[in-house]
């Protein structure tokens, strides 16, 4: 649904693909199911390009691609939903917070910080 990675090259579109397997749902470890879903993101937004759902219950996993592609919203709309547990829709949760997990890694002010705490970590105690 939406762009695919190679579209979005041969388009020159800036992006980032986003890979988060089945398994980072519980409920779909409970069931032993296999899947995935890789999100094309605008480079360095949340802004979703196109998304793949790979699993037997995909009707049910794609919506959120469905509305994010539709109304223009990104993976932080995510962050405020409350869902039941467990749920296979919990992908969708890992994907917003492994996306939010790499902005803070790449963010100037983590780094600062990382260096800033190891410093005082190398220095030794009296």
């Amino acid at each position: 649904m939406g762009l695919t990675e190679q579209e979005a090259t041969l388009q020159g579109i800036p992006h980032e693909v986003l890979h988060i397997l089945a398994s980072a749902s519980d409920r779909i470890q409970l069931e032993e199911e296999f899947g995935w879903l890789k999100l094309i993101l605008t480079k360095g937004t949340d802004q979703l390009l196109g998304a793949t759902v790979v699993s037997k219950h995909v009707g049910e996993l794609i919506f959120p691609a469905v509305e994010m592609l539709q109304k223009g919203r990104g993976l932080k709309s995510l962050f405020g939903l409350i869902l039941p547990y467990p749920t296979r829709m919990e992908i969708w949760n890992r994907a917003a917070l492994t996306w939010r997990a790499r902005r803070f890694a790449e963010s100037s002010f983590s780094q600062r910080l990382v260096r800033l705490l190891t410093g005082f970590e190398n220095k030794p105690t009296r």
